[in-house]
């Protein structure tokens, strides 16, 4: 306050005008917002028709003063004379009744236009300055409270999604676990085939053992399906080694046809494969 009122002095606005009073003051903007600004309060003495008049007007002056313009209001007060023989700020706006009582908003002085329309209407009643604060302060609320259901809402959303992690994540340790002693289950039974393995290995070093000894079927199914399979084998290597030595002229035709005079060697390996097919099945059903 002290640096305006020395500008205030340097331009020797209170001199001319003794009647402008400094005093800090709180200035409303339109949009409900309050600063507590500088204020020269007071009347302006002007001359209309031969006759002195003293204005009561009050002057805000802004935060970036000098660079931007002071604010300046006519504040008319309870019991303020107007009509055609009075000065025009003491006048009713064009178009407007009379309103006896309480003035009506003056007209600022041409060279002391407002830099921004003043936050309520001069001169406005009490009650029409509450409503319009009132309204402005609601509105000003429910923007608030837009944009807190808005942060809210996101809040929300974010919240149930961590939710649904969460739920996904236990669900997948779970799983894990799981999977984990069915591996160490697969583990140790390895290690339990590994280690008779070798010991079954280190007990035949020494022992002599034909193939017949080494490959012993478990039970009489699969004792049939290896005979099945050697006989197959054996008819097959037949069939190959004879068409070899025919065309290597190795034995003759009359020979070779020999081997497929009824019944042929193909139709007892037919049979044969037949007859694995089934014991095959009768494996799979007892499994």
């Amino acid at each position: 306050m002290e640096a305006v009122l020395d500008t205030l002095n340097q331009l020797k606005l209170l001199a001319r005008v003794p009647s402008l009073k400094p005093k800090e003051d709180t200035f409303v903007s339109n949009e409900g917002d309050s600063y507590l600004l500088v204020a020269l309060v007071g009347t302006v003495p002007i001359r209309f028709r031969t006759n002195q008049y003293n204005i009561p007007v009050e002057v805000f002056v802004v935060r970036d003063y000098p660079e931007k313009p002071p604010l300046c209001f006519v504040r008319p007060t309870r019991g303020t004379a107007y009509g055609s023989q009075h000065p025009p700020a003491y006048g009713p706006p064009p178009g407007q009744p009379a309103h006896m009582g309480g003035g009506y908003p003056g007209h600022p002085h041409p060279h002391h236009q407002p830099h921004q329309p003043p936050p309520f209407a001069s001169g406005q009643p009490e009650g029409g300055r509450k409503r319009e604060l009132e309204e402005r302060m609601a509105r000003k609320a429910n923007d608030v409270w837009q944009a807190v259901s808005a942060d809210v809402n996101q809040f929300h959303l974010v919240q149930q999604r961590l939710r649904d992690g969460s739920s996904w994540l236990q669900h997948s340790l779970t799983t894990l676990a799981h999977d984990k002693r069915e591996l160490d289950e697969y583990l140790r039974a390895a290690e339990e085939k590994e280690h008779e393995t070798r010991q079954w290995i280190s007990e035949s070093e020494t022992v002599q053992l034909g193939v017949d000894d080494l490959v012993v079927p478990a039970d009489a199914l699969s004792a049939q399906m290896m005979e099945l399979v050697a006989e197959d084998a054996g008819i097959e290597d037949t069939l190959y080694y004879m068409d070899k030595a025919l065309h290597s002229n190795t034995i003759d035709l009359q020979t070779h046809l020999k081997a497929h005079i009824p019944p042929p060697l193909e139709l007892e390996q037919f049979q044969k494969r037949a007859l694995a097919m089934r014991v095959h099945e009768l494996q799979k059903q007892r499994m």
